[in-house]
């Protein structure tokens, strides 16, 4: 049967899933699971359900026998004995919806049981974390490590248009699979037109998992870094190639197929991003080196973004935007900002102090000679008054004029008020240490003041030499 709910068009084969239950016994569990799609529960957690009840009535029919009749007590407790308490709670709570429903099919031992005790607690996020190195968040000279691992994986063409917008989407927006199945090109939007500029893409995000609401009514748009907006377009343009004009605006973002290693035509429905994700994230192991195709999963690049950002402290709000959450009620399963967390930080910052000396990487120059001289490619100071230098290449917005000074299109003119943004930035370390920030949050400019001093320590040497 088709689905459509808060997870999109999904299809089920309920027949075939209890093929190992007796004839009235699967008659009551197709009864159970009608019931719920009726309206009493969300299509994705039935969909849940039923995967977890197929996996419980095969492993148990191997070990008891086939067919069953009767899902008794020793069989729950058998294989809840194998299984982590996430899947313990799942298989109770659709057991406990059939035995409400008054049909047979459930022990009454196994009713009682159901009844009276507690769900398992699942082990609190942090600390599978602090227990489980590869479920830690990434640090950044890893997440700079994949993502240039991507970039020559599409370079060499092991990666399509569609892999390499895949997961710069995953690595750097932390979209979760469902989000990534339930885009549609009418949410891309490109803010130009103009061929000798690059366009800036806009994505409007289905939020996922809101009780009582389909995800695509309910979207929050992000404007994307220009390396995303950049695969953004290279994919669309595929798109184009292979239909010969665009389709239409519900079409899915990612749609393009693969048989015996030959691209296809493009198909009306999303492909599996997660089997997609599972076949081409060993590429990007191999060629990282030392980390594992286990280790990349969606979840653990939600961790990383959402960690960072508490660490360089973004508020709640920034963080609920940021993890496409309308409720800040789950971030805390997102951040990890432990003791554990912020040993691995220290051995971060630690490396950044290695490299503090080499953060500017722009250019001095005169005015005069700036490759952008018009003020449209001006960079400012913090007060809007005085120059600083020019982009030499078009301007991103981004934390400008904080973050120029470690960017490598900064032009910095001899004559700009550079001590004005040397002082604000003291004067906001001070202010962290004076309100007991973490230590990571209070040397998290270091390298900003380091390139500031670079480019004062730069002009005056020149001022000396002439």
């Amino acid at each position: 049967m088709e689905l459509k709910g808060d997870g999109g068009t999904s299809f089920l084969r309920l027949v075939e899933r209890g093929v190992n239950l007796c004839s009235q016994t699967s008659l009551c569990f197709q009864y159970t699971v009608l019931h719920a799609l009726n309206g009493r529960r969300k299509v994705s957690t039935v969909q849940r359900w039923v995967g977890e009840l197929d996996l419980f009535f095969r492993t148990v029919a191997m070990q008891f026998g086939s067919p069953i009749s009767t899902i008794s007590f020793p069989m729950f407790n058998w294989y809840s004995s194998q299984k982590n308490a996430s899947q313990q709670k799942l298989l109770r709570s659709a057991l406990l919806y059939w035995s409400n429903l008054q049909l047979p099919g459930v022990a009454s031992d196994l009713k009682d049981y159901l009844v009276t005790s507690s769900s398992p607690c699942p082990r609190q996020t942090i600390e599978i974390q602090n227990s489980v190195a590869h479920e830690r968040p990434f640090k950044l000279t890893e997440i700079r490590r994949i993502l240039a691992a991507i970039d020559d994986l599409y370079i060499a063409k092991e990666f399509t248009p569609q892999d390499n917008l895949l997961w710069r989407l995953i690595v750097s927006e932390a979209l979760r699979p469902s989000q990534l199945r339930l885009l549609q090109l009418g949410d891309v939007t490109f803010e130009s037109v103009n061929a000798e500029k690059l366009s800036r893409a806009n994505l409007k995000v289905p939020v996922v998992k809101q009780s009582g609401t389909s995800a695509r009514d309910y979207m929050l748009e992000v404007r994307l870094s220009e390396p995303i907006s950049r695969a953004m377009k290279q994919h669309v343009l595929s798109i184009e190639d292979r239909f010969g004009k665009l389709p239409a605006p519900s079409y899915p973002l990612f749609c393009i197929t693969e048989q015996h290693g030959r691209t296809t035509k493009p198909k009306e429905s999303s492909i599996d991003i997660t089997s997609r994700i599972s076949k081409t994230r060993a590429s990007i192991a191999r060629h990282v080196g030392d980390l594992g195709d286990h280790e990349f999963f969606t979840r653990r690049f939600k961790h990383t973004k959402l960690t960072h950002l508490a660490v360089l402290g973004a508020p709640i709000d920034v963080l609920a935007r940021a993890g496409y959450q309308t409720s800040t009620i789950s971030l805390r399963h997102y951040t990890n900002l432990t003791d554990e967390a912020f040993a691995e930080y220290e051995i971060l910052m630690t490396a950044t102090h290695d490299d503090i000396y080499n953060a500017f990487r722009g250019r001095v120059i005169d005015a005069s000679e700036a490759t952008n001289p018009d003020p449209s490619h001006s960079i400012v100071s913090p007060n809007l008054e005085n120059t600083l230098g020019a982009c030499a290449a078009d301007p991103c917005s981004a934390f400008a004029p904080i973050a120029c000074y470690s960017c490598p299109r900064f032009e910095a003119f001899t004559d700009g008020a550079h001590e004005i943004v040397l002082d604000f930035l003291l004067a906001r370390q001070r202010m962290a240490k004076s309100i007991e920030l973490p230590a990571e949050t209070i040397e998290r400019d270091t390298h900003l003041i380091a390139a500031v001093k670079h480019v004062i320590n730069e002009i005056e040497k020149r001022k000396s030499d002439e």
